[in-house]
């Protein structure tokens, strides 16, 4: 992963942000599933791994995609969950 300042690595990154959003959004989608009850919840959990990376400015080689937003996916559900659980 790369973080470099600068206007051509801002464009970079969102570029590869368009092109992972493409690519992952369906499957994080699925898997958001396994963690959370409503299709609102699934969308908007999904929709904050993609923020969250856009916030970064990271880019991310292709090799590392998959780990990279699963684990984010994974932070995403846990923190829905310690959410709901001080609600509670």
């Amino acid at each position: 992963m790369k973080g470099e300042g600068g206007p051509k690595a801002e464009l970079a990154a969102a570029d590869q942000l368009g092109h992972l959003y493409a690519r992952w959004r369906v499957p994080l989608a699925r898997m958001m599933r396994r963690y959370f009850g409503s299709a609102a919840e699934v969308e908007d959990a999904t929709q904050e791994v993609f923020a969250r990376l856009a916030a970064t400015g990271k880019t991310i080689a292709p090799a590392d995609e998959q780990p990279y937003l699963r684990r984010a996916a994974r932070n995403i559900a846990i923190d829905g969950w310690r959410k709901s659980a001080q609600r509670e």
